[in-house]
């Protein structure tokens, strides 16, 4: 189904990797009826290229799945027709996506954890707190394994920035906050670097 950007609702994109459990898509499908609850304007798109088994056990109103793969100029469009971009992840390389997104202008939130914060503050974004853990058995896969460590948030603490970054489109007060991360991920451009 095609997308539409409608300016009277708050648009929120994730963009998720299949069978990836750092990616921790699941926990903001799990709290977006909370969201949704004090937001009824708000929507979220959830890009994946082929979702993991549980993800669509939490479907709701709301929430558009975007399962099959885009070219990167419909992934800019998409991006372009959002108004904040969301990753709850449990551990992040450099955060494409997030830094694209910072680059176009977006707000921004994501785990307060791994490469991301190489160009993210909490004056440029809504960073998530974390405690940082053994992979949890649940969480293993691959080579990640119990030896090693990430970033747990809470329900609470994702709720709490997914409402501040809302409440900010609501009432249009995010542009200094996405001006400064524009201006964080612009060190990293190729002139610059």
């Amino acid at each position: 189904a095609a997308l539409h950007h409608n300016p009277a609702q708050i648009n929120l994109l994730t963009v998720s990797k299949a069978q990836d459990p750092r990616k921790n898509t699941c926990q903001l499908l799990r709290v977006w009826p909370a969201l949704l609850a004090k937001f009824p304007e708000a929507r979220l798109v959830v890009k994946n290229t082929s979702p993991q088994a549980d993800e669509h056990a939490y479907a709701s109103p709301g929430i558009t799945f975007v399962d099959q793969p885009i070219p990167d100029p419909e992934m800019t469009a998409l991006m372009a027709m959002s108004d904040i971009i969301v990753s709850a992840h449990h551990a992040e390389g450099w955060g494409y996506n997030l830094a694209d997104a910072m680059w176009l202008g977006k707000a921004v939130i994501a785990t307060n954890h791994s490469g991301n914060l190489d160009f993210m503050a909490d004056n440029n974004s809504f960073l998530v707190d974390a405690t940082i853990e053994n992979i949890r058995p649940e969480d293993r896969f691959l080579l990640f394994d119990g030896h090693m460590k990430w970033a747990y948030i809470s329900d609470a603490a994702l709720l709490a920035q997914l409402e501040a970054a809302c409440e900010a489109v609501r009432s249009r007060t995010q542009g200094a906050r996405c001006l400064r991360g524009q201006q964080s991920v612009m060190r990293f451009s190729q002139e610059h670097v």
